[in-house]
């Protein structure tokens, strides 16, 4: 807590600075254009790349650990998931990463091959879907050997 002659010892300043700042700035999930047409996103962070500062490293790593703790989260109450050792669990928390539970989810046949644990099926389905033509070979690759095989390779 900082003093400031006339206001309250126990008032915290930083906390009506952010809220000020809030007030002026808006808060906004997505990305909008600002008063100057710059991309923005949160509480006026200008990631413009002709003028922002886009995000740090740090801020980049705290956003996906978020994204995969999500997703993670959201694949949780499937018996399918939990059954899966750790190497394939990381597969289908990415594939949710990437693609939203909803998208996920229409991977019917791959689920239900999953759950009996028919893991060549599992990935023939992951390879023979519109997803593994719309990412990188590599990506895709990658997934489907973790799938197929349970292990990093």
């Amino acid at each position: 807590m900082t003093h400031i002659a006339g206001l309250c010892p126990t008032i915290n300043v930083d906390t009506q600075l952010e809220t000020k700042i809030i007030e002026h700035e808006g808060m906004k999930k997505f990305v909008y254009l600002d008063s100057l047409g710059f991309s923005t996103i949160a509480i006026g962070r200008n990631i413009d790349p002709r003028s922002g500062k886009g995000l740090s490293t740090d801020e980049c790593w705290y956003l996906m650990r978020n994204d995969l703790a999500s997703a993670r989260k959201q694949l949780e109450p499937f018996p399918w998931y939990q059954n899966q050792d750790t190497v394939r669990q990381g597969a289908l928390v990415e594939l949710v990463f990437n693609m939203g539970l909803g998208g996920f989810l229409k991977f019917v046949r791959m689920i239900k091959a999953l759950g009996e644990r028919a893991y060549v099926v599992a990935a023939s389905e992951l390879k023979q879907s519109a997803w593994a033509t719309q990412v990188s070979p590599t990506r895709c690759a990658d997934l489907i050997n973790r799938i197929r095989f349970g292990q990093y390779l």
